[in-house]
Parts: C-alpha cells; sequence; structure tokens
C-alpha cells in the first residue's frame, strides 16, 4: 500500500491525512483475516468483482465485535481514571439503531 495517504492535499488538516488510512487499515485487517495477500489484484476489481470485494469487506467489518477496551459489559470504565466515554448514542451512531 502506498504512502500517498500521508500527503496532505492543499488546505487539509493533518487529522484528515491521518483519517485517510483507516480504509486502507480495514482492507488490510480483512485480507490478513482472509487469507489474502497484501495487495489487491487487478483480476479482484475487474467488472462485478469489485461489488463482490466491496459486500464481503462490508459483511466481515459488520460482523466484527466493537471494541470496547477498557469498559465493561454494563459500559462502565474499568478504571476510575479512565476518561473515556462510551454511550449508546455513541454505539447507535456507529452500528445503528437496529
Amino acid at each position: 500500500m502506498s504512502s500517498a495517504a500521508t500527503v496532505p492535499t492543499l488546505g487539509q488538516s493533518p487529522s484528515n491525512v491521518r483519517g485517510r488510512d483507516a480504509a486502507k487499515k480495514v482492507v488490510a485487517a480483512y485480507r490478513r483475516s482472509s487469507g489474502l495477500p497484501d495487495d489487491v489484484t487487478w483480476e479482484e476489481i475487474k467488472g462485478e468483482n469489485l461489488k463482490s470485494l466491496t459486500a464481503s469487506m462490508c459483511f466481515w467489518l459488520a460482523s466484527r465485535p466493537i471494541p470496547t477496551k477498557g469498559f465493561d459489559e454494563n459500559l462502565q470504565p474499568t478504571r476510575p481514571e479512565n476518561n473515556q466515554c462510551l454511550t449508546s448514542d455513541t454505539l447507535v451512531y456507529y452500528v445503528g439503531s437496529g
């Protein structure tokens, strides 16, 4: 994967440049977990294959647990000094309401 995502476009904030790496990380994790090589081949994205690959990645991503490190089963912080907040509103935003 190229490093083009680390080069800012004129007027772009550093956080947006870093955010462009998120999709690359998802694709890399999907390919690793599926036993696929790191690099996408032309055959994988040619014609209807791209639609199929995208659907497979979306299904894979949607079926992964939400990382809740630092929270118990009631979504309460596991340590008093933990200042992170995981609320039902946050979960609905990322997962949807049903």
